[in-house]
């Protein structure tokens, strides 16, 4: 990675998205956990405020970070006071993040961007902690298998699959944020 946060756009000629990758660190640190230090926090903030104002030309705009803003495990409400509004007031297609071990999709009733859980890898699944009432068109499911994207000038296309190579679920986003389950 070229930095704790950083954006690019894909593909590299007559890009399609624009991703920004971004260091969801927040918790404290000990010793055996590294967090931001509060002006990287801050340096962070700014530049994704930045970024986010810029002219985009590219169709899709696509966060990304490790902790989740909302999951059914629980929702990371400094990030959620932090991110949110700036996903909602920026049309983010989609937040793409793991740490939770499960894989999830979650949209909520007038906000733009669909929340994507992809961190079925090969650890011990984690059960929900707690469940998100708000949530519609949810899927959410305790299994190892990894996320899928297609993106195309019509649509971005994600699945979760399973390890057993099958498609457990599927979901497409429109350039102008329609989401449609497939």
């Amino acid at each position: 990675m070229p930095a704790k946060w950083y954006r690019f756009d894909f593909p590299q000629a007559q890009p399609l998205v624009t991703v920004l990758m971004l260091d969801s660190n927040y918790q404290k640190a000990t010793a055996d956990k590294l967090a931001l230090t509060e002006e990287e926090r801050t340096a962070q903030a700014q530049w994704l405020k930045a970024e986010l104002a810029k002219p985009r030309t590219t169709r899709y705009l696509v966060v990304c970070g490790h902790h989740p803003l909302y999951s059914n495990a629980g929702d990371g409400k400094v990030l959620i006071n932090e991110w949110d509004p700036l996903f909602r007031e920026h049309a983010a297609h989609v937040y793409f993040r793991g740490h939770i071990h499960d894989l999830e999709h979650l949209e909520f009733e007038g906000h733009p961007t669909s929340f994507v859980v992809t961190g079925g890898g090969g650890t011990t699944l984690r059960k929900s902690e707690a469940a998100l009432s708000t949530a519609s068109n949810r899927f959410s499911q305790l299994v190892h298998g990894f996320t899928h994207r297609e993106i195309n000038e019509q649509r971005l296309t994600i699945r979760h699959i399973g390890a057993d190579g099958m498609q457990l679920h599927a979901f497409a986003k429109s350039p102008q944020g329609t989401m449609e389950i497939l």
